[in-house]
């Protein structure tokens, strides 16, 4: 637990020692997959002085409890799969916990195959039609706003109007002008 103490003005402040950050860190790891940098974030929440919370992230590094080989392809997968996230969304997050390049790309052609996100950005936008024909919004508009919603999931634009034509011919909707209603 805590043992060490400081005392400053009046205020107690305790120093969190190495077997309890390492015990901690260790369920917070075993909860779900982690970067290095979510633990060393993690690490300073609770206070930790920066070389225990080197030495905790090196042991659990050690003892197989943060990779971040394995955290990357299971976000990417996560993501991709449960999310709908597209390729562009996924490398954005990666980039914020620090991850280098070489891992993210190699996440993402794990996880991302071209058929795949063809199926994902079809199936959001079919979805996502179906919602804004529920408004009184022009088809300009709902195509506007449906391609807004597609490149903010993070697909490429291109795939973005791919999807969007798509969904307007199977609603015989892609003959319409863009200035109806």
């Amino acid at each position: 637990m805590f043992t060490a103490m400081l005392n400053s003005n009046h205020h107690q402040q305790t120093i969190p020692t190495y077997p309890y950050l390492l015990q901690r860190l260790q369920k917070y790891c075993a909860y779900q997959e982690r970067s290095e940098d979510e633990v060393l974030r993690k690490l300073k929440l609770l206070h930790a002085p920066p070389q225990i919370a080197q030495q905790v992230l090196r042991d659990l590094i050690a003892d197989g409890f943060v990779n971040n080989q394995r955290f990357a392809k299971a976000f990417a997968r996560g993501h991709f799969k449960l999310k709908k996230w597209g390729p562009a969304k996924i490398t954005a997050a990666l980039k914020m916990h620090k991850l280098p390049a070489s891992l993210i790309k190699e996440a993402l052609e794990e996880v991302v195959q071209q058929t795949d996100t063809q199926n994902n950005i079809a199936l959001l936008a079919t979805k996502k039609w179906e919602s804004l024909n529920k408004t009184n919004d022009t088809t300009a508009q709902k195509r506007l706003k449906l391609l807004r919603f597609l490149v903010g999931k993070g697909y490429a634009t291109a795939e973005a109007i791919a999807a969007i034509e798509q969904v307007l011919r199977s609603q015989n909707l892609d003959n319409q002008p863009l200035d109806d209603e």
